[in-house]
């Protein structure tokens, strides 16, 4: 999943007796409400900023993002999207807009299993894509709005802990994978103490810095990056 890395640059064993507690106490597994703004920096420098939203909807979720990035030497991009999900978190609908150096949109129904993507292109005519997953966990990634990392914190079971495998789908790039997600233990970070998640794709590693369930900063090493929350 080569697009990962693309992504990201414009961009979890049981407790035992005896082992370390959680770092801000015991996180909640599931859906909360949540709002805020996350600031992404490449090499240090900032380069983008996102507003989002995650709220409750009768028996559904709403999350929705607002990201603007300006990266040295390449086009401003604004990238809006909104994400709903079902009571247990799994998608059901997508949709996406993006400006900069052309202007791009897409829709995505979720159903059995599946999900068929429509996508529209300035000077392209749309087509139409589907696809089938293999997990029973499917989570969208797509670029450059990452409270969608914030979804799959939640989404994580930190009960069970260990390693969870979740189905992806980056829909900008038209892409489906896996993921494998797994708790690292508690974690002190420029003062702070968090529970930290790696996110494992075949080509890159992704730290979820995390309290009580909640994303507060994104981290990927080798690409310099990193996200976090105002």
């Amino acid at each position: 999943m080569n697009t990962f890395s693309r992504f990201t640059l414009l961009v979890v064993v049981a407790a035992i007796a005896g082992a370390p507690l959680l770092a801000q106490g015991k996180p909640a597994t599931g859906m909360v409400e949540d709002r805020g703004k996350f600031r992404a920096y490449l090499e240090g420098q900032p380069v983008g900023t996102e507003e989002f939203s995650i709220s409750r909807s009768g028996s559904e979720w709403i999350c929705r993002g607002s990201t603007q990035l300006k990266i040295p030497g390449a086009a401003n991009e604004e990238v809006s999207s909104e994400l709903r999900l079902a009571a247990d978190g799994s998608p059901s609908a997508y949709q996406f807009n993006t400006k900069g150096s052309k202007k791009v949109s897409g829709a995505a129904t979720f159903s059995g299993g599946g999900s068929t993507l429509e996508v529209k292109s300035d000077g392209t005519a749309g087509f139409t894509q589907t696809f089938q997953f293999d997990s029973g966990k499917l989570i969208v990634l797509d670029n450059n709005l990452y409270h969608h990392y914030a979804v799959l914190a939640r989404l994580y079971d930190w009960n069970g802990k260990g390693a969870q495998t979740f189905s992806v789908l980056i829909p900008q790039d038209l892409t489906p994978g896996t993921l494998t997600v797994e708790w690292a233990g508690p974690q002190e970070l420029d003062g702070k103490k968090y529970d930290l998640l790696r996110v494992r794709t075949s080509d890159l590693d992704v730290e979820l810095y995390v309290t009580a369930g909640r994303l507060e900063r994104i981290s990927v090493p080798t690409a310099k990056v990193e996200v976090k929350r105002e």
